[in-house]
């Protein structure tokens, strides 16, 4: 890979590739043979398989007048990082990293000849994620350098070449969405096509500016089966509607059909289409509602890590406050249960101090305190015990003399204010203190310090060093009229890990045999010597593999993480953020099982109750449909009976709608119907032909004279009849009395002409009936048909 990729791209270089296991044969390339010398002892310190002494102390290697060899707990933080290291002549670049634990990879540049590009070209051609493409665009007149990505995507990698290259770029740019992105010097994301551009801050002095194309995929739906149930449904009933399209074009005659299908086809549209919004409302809803317990899950969980982070402020504040509430001897002989004496100084603050770190009272790695009467004791600690430390060094020097430096001006301060007063021996204590505070504030001055001494004032007397890994405090310490200025240094990692294991909630002890759960861990250290808390963790952090990359990741990025992935089977939900307050990474995870479990119940509720709903709603609307249709087929059944001739049809009248309504019109109808039908056999035939014909034999608006024989029936003694019985009895006998003269006519011929009452005119024409004697004779035949008739019937008429 070395050689095919960065060979050609290099400028004079080594390069060093180890395998820790077998050091002894190590792969060399290059041509600068400077890094070959040295590079044994750099792996030693870089990885942390030096003494534990080179570990501990400031040191630093000078190889050809560079400066690249630092302590393993340094030079851990520049793994995967470009250091540049300088002399008066000369400038190198060094690069390296560890692969699996086990293959060391170094490259040794000549910084004097890389070029501008090399940073942009070195980063694109290592790029190898296929769903995401680094793209970096030239500030000034270079060319553009595309990952491998963009040689799949080569429409894409067209389009943002003409971009550079086109005088008209801004317009293409501004026509594409792209330009608030490229132009705006911040971080910027964007949606572009099918892809979110994400624009890296740009450096002013930088010739590129990088961006990146993520891919968007589609999301998986989880009610995939309800989707395609809906899209059944909607196919089938197009698919219904449109048979229907076709059989009315084939069967145009038939009309009944199309009202019978349109009836039912809106029934259930109107049915359908209320509960299809309610379930797209209805999941618009759950979905908001998911996500929004998400949020609060996520919130939760986030709260929870600063509650952590705000605890260890309080825990370091604590810490601080007992160690300045040490501020005499006798404070000090209490804990060791021993008299102080200037002779026995050393041993006396020993002892002391052991006793307190074994109760866990103290943290201390180094105690320096120094007289004001002269003299001074430097203690180190190792775990719980401490020894005198008689060997010089630069920083503890530096520290006293200015200590003593304090001491004789605030003593002759002191003189000069105290001259008329007993005790002015006695240092300015108040001036000591005044100027401790000033030191401080000049270390720590800037805005964010300024504003942090107020909000956090346990901070006053402390400062960070050592990459933030351990604390300097001082304190002063009174024993009559002699005082001590005291420096406590400790490590971060020793008062804050007993804080995160104290904490954070011990690991279960099977966590195999468990599901995936809520957990919390802390980690302190550097690349190649991390403490994690609980201490479990560290054993079991195989069982949170994603919980582990993402706390590994803030800590070597110094950046929150928050990300969502499955595992063990379960959805989880993960945060990892650098603490503030803490010198340590802290991390947790929270299962989004139950969350997962309570929207799945939720949609299966709703797809269960929106089912119901659906068959009720369809067995309303065929109900209401058969309550429309039912009445239209009676319609058309009557209708067509009528149009058989049987007048006798009626419909229902007892429904209180517009079918009753029209129920009540047809029986109208069909009765004015059967009534005519019923006069019809009485009304002359002529009269039928002339009513049906548009012709008259006479001119229009005249009479016209024919020669006829008329015979006049009546009922005897009526009127007495009439008045002595019921209108139905009266009714019967009149239309026995007409049924008697239709059935003389048709027998014997003739017409009846009019009915007034109880009075039948009968007409006997001459013309139609062959003459005069036929007419007459037709006339006396029917009179005595009739007086047949009616004495069947028990009647006497009063024919003339």
């Amino acid at each position: 890979y070395y050689q095919q990729l960065f060979v050609p791209l290099l400028p004079a270089h080594d390069f060093v590739l180890v395998d820790l296991e077998q050091p002894e044969s190590p792969f060399k390339s290059g041509s600068l043979n400077e890094f070959f010398q040295f590079y044994s002892d750099f792996i030693k310190i870089a990885t942390g398989t030096s003494s534990k002494v080179e570990r501990t102390e400031i040191i630093r290697q000078l190889k050809h007048g560079l400066q690249v060899c630092f302590p393993g707990s340094v030079q851990a933080e520049w793994r995967e990082k470009w250091q540049i290291l300088r002399d008066l002549t000369r400038t190198r670049v060094l690069y390296w990293t560890m692969f699996e634990n086990r293959f060391f990879v170094a490259v040794y540049l000549d910084g004097d000849y890389i070029g501008s590009n090399f940073v942009a070209e070195t980063q694109a051609l290592t790029w190898t994620n296929q769903d995401t493409g680094l793209l970096f665009l030239p500030i000034g007149s270079e060319t553009a350098i595309f990952s491998p990505y963009f040689s799949v995507h080569k429409a894409l990698k067209n389009q943002l070449a003409e971009v550079v290259a086109s005088p008209n770029g801004s317009r293409i740019l501004e026509a594409e969405g792209l330009a608030d992105q490229i132009n705006n010097p911040g971080f910027e994301h964007a949606c572009f096509k099918n892809a979110v551009i994400g624009a890296a801050p740009a450096d002013l002095s930088a010739s590129y500016r990088a961006f990146l194309f993520q891919q968007l995929k589609p999301a998986k739906t989880s009610n995939g089966p309800v989707v395609a149930f809906k899209y059944g449904v909607f196919l089938l009933l197009f698919a219904v509607w449109l048979w229907q399209a076709v059989w009315q074009i084939r069967n145009p005659d038939c009309r009944e059909f199309s009202v019978r299908f349109l009836f039912l086809v809106t029934f259930l549209a109107s049915a359908i289409l209320p509960l299809s919004c309610m379930n797209y409302l209805s999941g618009k809803f759950l979905i908001e509602r998911y996500k929004n317990q998400k949020f609060s899950l996520a919130d939760s969980l986030h709260n929870d890590l600063k509650a952590i982070d705000d605890n260890g402020r309080h825990n370091l504040a604590s810490h601080t406050a007992y160690i300045k509430s040490l501020n005499t001897v006798a404070k000090f002989e209490e804990a060791a249960n021993q008299q102080f004496s200037t002779g026995t100084r050393s041993t006396f603050f020993n002892r002391c101090l052991s006793t307190l770190a074994e109760q866990k009272m103290l943290f201390t790695h180094v105690f320096l305190l120094i007289s004001s009467k002269g003299g001074h004791t430097h203690l180190t600690g190792y775990y719980d015990s401490f020894t005198e430390n008689t060997q010089k060094d630069f920083m503890v020097s530096r520290i006293i003399q200015n200590t003593r430096q304090r001491f004789k001006l605030f003593d002759s301060c002191s003189d000069k204010v105290d001259n008329a007063s007993p005790g002015g021996s006695q240092l300015d204590f108040g001036g000591i203190e005044k100027e401790m505070v000033d030191d401080i504030f000049l270390r720590l001055i800037g805005p964010s310090t300024y504003i942090d001494l107020f909000h956090y004032p346990e901070r006053l007397f402390e400062i960070s060093l050592m990459f933030t890994s351990t604390y300097i405090m001082e304190s002063v310490v009174r024993s009559g009229e002699e005082l001590f200025l005291t420096y406590w240094f400790w490590n971060a990692r020793n008062l804050e890990g007993k804080y995160l294991k104290e904490f954070l909630p011990a690991f279960p002890e099977n966590v195999a045999a468990t599901s995936a759960q809520d957990v919390t861990v802390g980690l302190i250290g550097f690349r190649n010597e991390l403490f994690f808390y609980p201490e479990a963790f560290s054993q079991q952090k195989e069982h949170y593999p994603e919980l582990y990359d993402i706390m590994l990741n803030s800590h070597l990025n110094r950046t929150s993480v928050r990300i969502e992935a499955e595992a063990q089977g379960e959805r989880l939900l993960y945060e990892a953020m650098p603490a503030r307050n803490v010198k340590a990474v802290l991390a947790g995870q929270k299962s989004l099982t139950a969350l997962e479990n309570a929207k799945t119940h939720s949609e299966q509720t709703e797809i269960f109750a929106l089912t119901v709903l659906l068959i009720f709603a369809l067995g309303i609307g065929m109900a209401c449909s058969m309550y429309f249709i039912a009445p239209l087929q009676q319609i058309i059944a009557a209708i067509k009976t009528i149009k058989a001739g049987d007048f006798a049809a009626r419909l229902d009248e007892l429904r209180h709608d517009e079918f009753g309504s029209l129920g009540s019109a047809f029986n109208k109808m069909a009765k004015g119907l059967e009534e005519g039908s019923v006069l019809r056999r009485y009304v002359s035939e002529s009269a039928r032909q002339a009513a049906r014909s548009d012709e008259h034999s006479g001119p229009v608006g005249r009479g016209e004279n024919i020669t006829v024989s008329i015979l006049f029936s009546a009922l005897k003694d009526f009127s007495q009849f009439q008045s002595s019985h019921e209108s139905a009895e009266v009714f019967a006998v009149m239309n026995k009395h007409l049924e008697i003269a239709n059935m003389a006519i048709e027998e014997q011929g003739g017409e009846i002409d009019k009915i007034i009452g109880d009075k039948i005119m009968l007409v006997f024409r001459h013309e139609e009936l062959g003459g005069d004697l036929a007419a007459v004779s037709c006339a006396i035949r029917t009179v005595r048909r009739m007086n047949e008739l009616a004495c069947q019937q028990l009647l006497e008429l009063d024919l003339s």
